[in-house]
């Protein structure tokens, strides 16, 4: 599932280790408003050797939705 919202996307470039790892350790604010609000997350990779997309050499992984409760 893609759940494009170029509005309040944002972009970070991370690096991973030998293995492929990466993380990104997000704070959830502690706000009542925020509850039953749905985020959504997706990354891209580059892969320069077989990508699914030949124009900028990426894969788009699935779209991951978050709800907080």
């Amino acid at each position: 599932m893609v759940v494009p919202d170029l509005a309040s996307a944002i972009v970070q470039l991370l690096g991973t280790d030998g293995l492929g790892r990466t993380s990104l350790p997000v704070a959830i604010q502690t706000m009542s408003s925020l509850i039953g609000v749905p985020f959504f997350t997706q990354w891209a990779t580059v892969d320069l050797t077989a990508p699914a997309c030949p124009l900028f050499s990426l894969h788009l992984s699935n779209a991951l939705r978050l709800v907080i409760q």
